[in-house]
């Protein structure tokens, strides 16, 4: 586990969709890549019970503190990193967060915990990147308090888009009583091909919910490509797996997009 930290200031961001199967796992960990082969320092936290975010680096029942031990208070953010390259940390999940709204109860301050833990780490990273489960819950909550900004990973497809309501009402309510300064950053297209008459009319339809969120649709779109699956199975990213594949340039790009944001604020 890392116990250090360098004097930076991070921006924390949430990929959330209250769809579940959207990609919000791949956009963290390949976002996360592409911005540490750029030279910045990476902070992962997997808030998802399935940890499907820790899969990918390693097997989550080999982890002896997680996302769920800061939630309880039972051990700090500091306590809980995992290094998995140069310029990457985890903080990985558990299957235990199944039963956080059990374990935590109605206790005040719940909704602000990942938030107070991440205070003591925040400045040892540039980004600070948070996969959620599409679950409203009080892991979500406390991801999306924590978080200065959302990404919103959509496919093109009809129950995606039906997820961006539920997601808009999620921040809404976020923004009113535990956040109000979080703001939606963009909604990004993913296993997106350009090629079909419907990925192209919902990428229309998506401009439309983009301005009544007040956001943007991301200039890049994600193209549906196996490599990603491929790299995750291998306990890789499809940055170091196949740079050169559509989806690994894509990533790229989005990078870049992201960056390019913060030179703008």
């Amino acid at each position: 586990m890392i116990t250090w930290f360098l004097d930076m200031a991070s921006k924390i961001i949430v990929a959330g969709n209250q769809k579940g199967g959207v990609g919000k796992t791949s956009v963290v960990q390949v976002l996360a890549a592409s911005l540490a082969a750029r030279g910045k320092k990476i902070l992962i936290i997997d808030m998802d019970q399935q940890c499907n975010l820790t899969s990918c680096y390693f097997d989550p029942s080999s982890v002896s503190a997680s996302s769920y031990d800061i939630l309880l208070n039972k051990k700090g953010a500091e306590q809980c990193i995992y290094r998995v390259s140069e310029r990457i940390d985890l903080i990985p999940a558990s299957n235990m967060l199944s039963a956080i709204e059990i374990d935590l109860g109605n206790k005040a301050g719940n909704q602000v915990r990942l938030a107070k833990a991440l205070r003591k780490v925040k400045n040892g990273y540039d980004f600070i990147l948070i996969d959620t489960p599409p679950a409203l819950g009080l892991a979500s909550i406390n991801a999306y308090t924590a978080a200065d900004e959302v990404i919103i990973p959509c496919q093109a497809d009809l129950f995606s888009i039906q997820g961006l309501d539920m997601l808009s009402e999620t921040i809404t309510a976020v923004k009113e009583y535990c956040n109000p300064t979080l703001k939606i950053s963009g909604i990004l297209l993913v296993r997106y091909n350009r090629r079909t008459v419907l990925g192209r009319e919902i990428k229309a339809l998506l401009h439309k919910i983009a301005e009544s969120f007040e956001t943007k649709i991301f200039n890049t779109a994600i193209s549906e490509c196996i490599a990603v699956k491929e790299a995750q199975i291998n306990r890789t990213d499809v940055i170091s797996y196949k740079p050169y594949s559509t989806a690994a340039l894509d990533y790229k790009a989005f990078a870049d997009e992201v960056l390019a944001d913060e030179k703008e604020l």
